[in-house]
């Protein structure tokens, strides 16, 4: 009920949140438990990474530093994998996945860059994340366009864009550890 009422409190600072969803189990088990339990008020069923990531980060504002973001990106994958696990065959390419569209807002919608990411990139970032197994086409043709006209943005400003620069090359490291992915629909489960 705690991570309800903190995902519905709009008075609350988003921020702060954010931060308070990234502990680590061994520096504050309680704010661990807080964020699976707060992950767990959403219901994933039926939505795309995308739409995954634009509710989910639409309720607080992300922390900047990597572990932290890991730790929050890895608790997401694992529960919207359970509810929704569509073409990916574990959690794990699901994750690289969410990422992989985090980078890919960033490189689309950041004015600094100016040699915009193609499709064709995009799709050799993804290449054989599947555990061995390339995602099919339509469905990162999908991401991409979506992203592309649509960026992903922080609830607590219109302008916002996540900054992922600082931490890519450990996120690029990860994602290229990972394996398979596939999209179908499931239920949602709380998961107490």
């Amino acid at each position: 009920s705690i991570a309800e009422l903190l995902k519905e409190t709009t008075e609350i600072d988003k921020s702060a949140l954010g931060e308070a969803l990234a502990y680590s189990e061994d520096r504050n088990p309680y704010l661990a438990k807080l964020r699976y339990y707060f992950i767990r008020t959403f219901c994933f069923v039926d939505m795309p990474p995308d739409v995954v990531l634009r509710t989910f980060l639409g309720t607080f504002r992300i922390p900047g530093e990597a572990q932290a973001i890991d730790r929050i990106m890895n608790d997401l994958s694992v529960y919207a994998y359970e509810v929704n696990p569509g073409p990916f065959l574990s959690a794990d390419p699901l994750f690289a996945v969410l990422f992989s569209c985090l980078l890919l807002n960033t490189d689309l919608h950041n004015p600094e860059v100016r040699d915009k990411m193609s499709f064709e990139e995009f799709r050799r970032n993804n290449r054989e994340i599947n555990e061995g197994h390339d995602l099919p086409v339509e469905y990162l043709r999908y991401l991409y366009d979506s992203i592309k006209n649509e960026e992903i943005k922080l609830l607590s400003s219109s302008t916002d864009t996540l900054d992922l620069s600082h931490w890519e090359e450990d996120i690029t490291y990860r994602a290229n550890k990972v394996s398979e992915a596939a999209f179908v629909g499931g239920g949602c489960g709380g998961g107490a």
